[in-house]
């Protein structure tokens, strides 16, 4: 059976740094979000809610969007280098989201009265 949603909080979390599930509950630091958890949504177990996503991509300095970013051209890769190719498009794809949510925030300034 294929865990899509698992396998991409996994990543997150060896992305991070984070080298045991208990390690990014540490991070999350939520109730409810517990090593257990996190194991059971890497092996497919459970799903997350939209709030849960949020706290783990921020515990893994990572958008939110990194749970739904279609990453399906990467999987077959015909370049050697192609982990670096990956890591180098994951980086583009948070730069290209930090940009629009820095643009959104300024709208929002702008819209503001004074």
């Amino acid at each position: 059976m294929d865990h899509p949603l698992g396998r991409r909080v996994a990543a997150a979390r060896l992305l991070a740094g984070h080298r045991s599930q208990e390690a990014l509950a540490q991070a999350v630091a939520r109730p409810g979000m517990s090593a257990r958890t996190i194991r059971n949504v890497e092996s497919g177990r459970r799903g997350l809610a939209e709030h849960e996503r949020e706290w783990i991509a921020r515990a893994c300095g990572l958008d939110p969007l990194f749970f739904e970013l279609d990453l399906s051209r990467l999987s077959a890769p015909a370049r050697p280098d192609a982990q670096l190719l990956a890591h180098e498009l994951l980086e583009a794809a948070q730069q290209i989201l930090q940009r629009a949510r820095e643009g959104d925030e300024e709208q929002d300034g702008q819209d503001r009265p004074r």
